[in-house]
């Protein structure tokens, strides 16, 4: 787990903006519905964003309460949604 939560670390911009492929490869999105080249919080009709933010929230807070490491639940805390 800490080597994913590491690569998602990376992933994050500087201010906590996280949207993975939008660091990785903004000019090939993940579906054919997200929209290419797209800024931050560009496509919130299909809300993948807050989507996937939703799914990091979860899975922080459960591997916070398992392991009692803040690694990942200091990634979701740091989203700009969260402050």
């Amino acid at each position: 787990m800490d080597s994913i939560i590491a690569i998602i670390a990376y992933g994050q911009e500087p201010d906590g903006y996280l949207t993975t492929f939008r660091t990785i490869d903004p000019k090939n999105p993940p579906a054919k519905w997200v929209k290419s080249g797209g800024g931050r919080w560009f496509d919130l009709g299909m809300s993948y964003e807050l989507y996937n933010s939703g799914h990091l929230f979860e899975a922080a807070a459960a591997h916070y309460m398992a392991t009692g490491k803040r690694n990942f639940l200091d990634i979701a805390l740091k989203m700009p949604i969260c402050l």
